[in-house]
């Protein structure tokens, strides 16, 4: 479980609005199960096979790690991306 300092920041980044897509994690765990969560990307990025929570450090590296949840529930994304 983040810290509370984490959680307040997240709470904070969650508020703010910006354009961009959303990016499916594709990291394999160490349980063998892949990450799967969703982050926030600029509109330049593009989803890959090969993509994971840490290619996101350079315009939100607080959610850079796939331990950190991700941004909103899998639902909400699904129904934005459609």
């Amino acid at each position: 479980m983040p810290n509370l300092s984490l959680q307040l920041s997240l709470r904070r980044e969650d508020k703010k609005t910006s354009i961009g897509n959303w990016i499916q994690c594709q990291e394999v765990l160490d349980t063998g199960a892949i990450c799967g969560k969703w982050r926030r990307a600029p509109l330049f990025v593009v989803q890959s096979s090969d993509w994971d929570c840490s290619c996101s450090v350079l315009w939100d590296p607080i959610r850079a790690d796939c331990a950190v949840p991700q941004f909103l529930h899998h639902s909400v994304i699904i129904k934005s991306t459609i």
